[in-house]
């Protein structure tokens, strides 16, 4: 069963979403025409589908397939690269051929702008999706636009990306015996330097070639090292503080494994999914990522599926790390310009039963929604072990937008800031960044900067306490205080 929160407790918690802005996005042409041209399928009668979870790969085709069974249109999937799917949902925009379903990976940008912006088409069976989730769960202003549903969390909000996967048969030969305890940062160094020393092999493979996942890494080693808040922002002011000590600490570290020479030189041009599959050809001992790790490796690397070891994020202090996320934005999404929104509507309630967070569970993607699904489930352990980690560490932070709907007006203003924090630890490794501390000062400036311009674009009445939050404390789930 899933976690049963009031309205009241859901609706005062949540993310401090990224100030990110749909940009050239949310300017392009919405007159799309359905058909040919535009959704349902591209003139096939087919829903197109395009997404990004490759470990959900045959789940999804399953539910493709019985809804066709009951009479629905056949679904044309697509599984893109992360990396990837971005520009190519832009360039489908923009050409008038956008999938009828799809996820905004890629995009870096808000649900709500991409609303404002004319994106979406609400979803037809929405009573029925309603019933799936506890009261409050579907958000304003991140699930539900104008009273009417658009999209729901597919996955957990307690969760992280920053694990490190070993492949046992290395470790064994590297006489590393791994445990489900947390470490410190200086541990899991030794055990690098170890395994390459012992096995010949590159110890560590990062995916240095994917930005969004590097910034990802140190947003979370920053927390577990103490950052009083998240996505580069110190909760109890609002403030943008990506220069805070903890942020440097993190990139010095995953920098530390270049200097050292114990990180696969090719790291600079692989992705996550090129990283992985060099790690699971035995190019590398380690590999930092996600939990997903172990369902990827169930559909395409299915010889590691008895080879593999993961461990807790470290910490400066070995103890167990305490990380901070909002709830989960919106997964799934319909095209307005699809011929197909009925049929995508009882398609999309099909993703939010039970059955499919079982299903989730067992193809081992990131966390189902309702974590309870995954102890009783064929999971492997070591995806078990994540979900368990998850549960125990990842805490709810306060949501501005819960707060006040009109932060959303602000986010579709926000202009993105370039270089981010990905492209700044891509470019400390290139030796393109060589004052790391100023670059991220910079940064911090330039979003505070940019938030207020997004504030006076938006012709709002708000200032930066609009994303404070001084009564959170660290390592709890955030309440709205009422009364």
């Amino acid at each position: 069963m899933m976690s049963q929160l009031s309205r009241r407790h859901l609706l005062g918690m949540g993310g401090l979403a990224t100030a990110a802005a749909a940009g050239a996005l949310a300017g392009c042409d919405n007159s799309q025409a359905a058909g040919p041209n535009g959704g349902g399928g591209g003139g096939t009668g087919k829903i197109k589908w395009w997404d990004q979870y490759l470990p959900k790969e045959e789940l999804n085709k399953r539910m493709f397939a019985k809804f066709h069974e009951q009479g629905g249109p056949e679904v044309e999937h697509t599984v893109y690269n992360p990396n990837k799917q971005g520009k190519a949902l832009q360039l489908a925009k923009q050409s008038h051929q956008m999938p009828d379903v799809f996820t905004l990976a890629g995009l870096q940008t808000s649900g709500a702008a991409l609303h404002d912006a004319g994106w979406f088409a609400p979803l037809s069976s929405e009573d029925e999706i309603r019933k799936s989730f506890p009261e409050g769960t579907l958000i304003d202003g991140m699930h539900v636009f104008d009273g009417r549903l658009y999209s729901f969390p597919l996955t957990t909000f307690r969760n992280y990306v920053t694990l490190p996967w070993g492949s046992k048969p290395l470790l064994d030969k590297a006489g590393i015996e791994v445990t489900d305890g947390p470490q410190s940062l200086d541990d899991f160094r030794a055990k690098v330097r170890q395994a390459q020393d012992r096995t010949g092999k590159p110890g560590l493979i990062l995916p240095l070639a994917f930005a969004p996942r590097m910034g990802n890494f140190v947003h979370e080693l920053a927390q577990g090292a103490g950052f009083p808040g998240m996505g580069g922002a110190e909760l109890a002011t609002g403030e943008f503080h990506f220069h805070h000590d903890t942020y440097l600490d993190a990139i010095d570290w995953l920098m530390s494994f270049q200097k050292d020479k114990l990180l696969l030189s090719a790291s600079t041009g692989l992705d996550a999914r090129q990283g992985r599959a060099r790690w699971a050809a035995g190019a590398g001992v380690w590999f930092m990522d996600g939990s997903f790790c172990a369902g990827v490796c169930q559909s395409d690397f299915p010889q590691m599926m008895d080879n593999l070891a993961v461990t807790q994020m470290p910490t400066p202090d070995g103890k167990e790390p305490v990380l901070t996320s909002g709830p989960g934005g919106g997964a799934l999404w319909v095209s307005e310009s699809s011929a197909h929104v009925e049929d995508c509507g009882t398609l999309l309630a099909m993703f939010a039963s039970k059955d499919y967070m079982v299903g989730q569970a067992e193809a081992m993607d990131a966390g189902p929604f309702d974590l309870s699904a995954v102890p009783e489930s064929r999971a492997h352990p070591t995806f078990k072990s994540c979900c368990t980690w998850f549960e125990n560490c990842a805490f709810l932070g306060p949501s501005p937008v819960a707060r006040t709907l009109e932060i959303n007006k602000v986010t579709a203003k926000h202009k993105k800031v370039k270089p981010d924090l990905g492209t700044i630890v891509q470019g400390a490794f290139s030796g393109d960044v060589t004052d790391v501390r100023a670059a991220l000062k910079k940064l911090s400036d330039d979003e505070e900067r940019a938030r207020e311009k997004a504030i006076k674009d938006a012709g709002v009445k708000l200032d930066g306490s609009a994303w404070a939050f001084p009564d959170w404390k660290r390592g709890e789930d955030y309440v709205t205080k009422t009364g």
